[in-house]
């Protein structure tokens, strides 16, 4: 056999590409059978070469979402990325709201909150979004009133919030 391969009695070959780790994966409950790694498992991102794996998860979920291939059967899904803009073209009774989401390799859909207090209330519909800034327009605002704002993006991993932002409709 060549140097970095190891033929099994069965003739498949394993190819030591280097690198290898020898720190315990991190996983949600391995005891119980759940196998998806935890944040900050040594794990992540720390494969080697091509995805022998194929190109999904145990999940279904596309095996690269970071700088390389996770080691293992699950691919750590990394939350959106969520960052509240400003509002434009804000008029007595309409604004556009804006944003950027960062989908980080799943599909990712966001909306915006918006009110007249930090509880908003209100909810523009949710969206696709990939990567990028992205807006939408709300209606039916009261004029000369100040309004609270923040975006929402949710991907397979979970739901990351923007920060508050506000803006003030034009008066009457």
């Amino acid at each position: 056999s060549n140097a970095g391969e190891l033929v099994t009695d069965a003739g498949a070959v394993i190819h030591d590409l280097g690198g290898n780790q020898t720190a315990a994966p991190a996983f949600a409950n391995a005891a119980g059978g759940d196998f998806h790694q935890l944040a900050g498992s040594p794990t992540i991102d720390a494969g080697r070469g091509s995805i022998a794996a194929g190109a999904l998860d145990i999940d279904r979920q596309p095996r690269l979402l970071g700088s390389a291939p996770d080691i293992g059967a699950d691919e750590f899904a990394h939350l959106p990325l969520a960052a509240t803009g400003m509002a434009t073209m804000v008029g007595q009774t309409t604004a556009r709201l804006a944003g950027t989401v960062g989908a980080r390799g799943l599909p990712t859909s966001y909306r915006f909150e918006y009110g007249p207090t930090t509880a908003y209330g209100s909810s523009t519909p949710a969206l696709s979004a990939g990567s990028g800034a992205v807006s939408a327009p709300v209606t039916g605002l009261l004029p000369g009133t100040a309004y609270h704002f923040r975006i929402v993006a949710q991907n397979g991993a979970g739901t990351t919030i923007g920060g508050d932002s506000t803006f003030r409709t034009v008066a009457a």
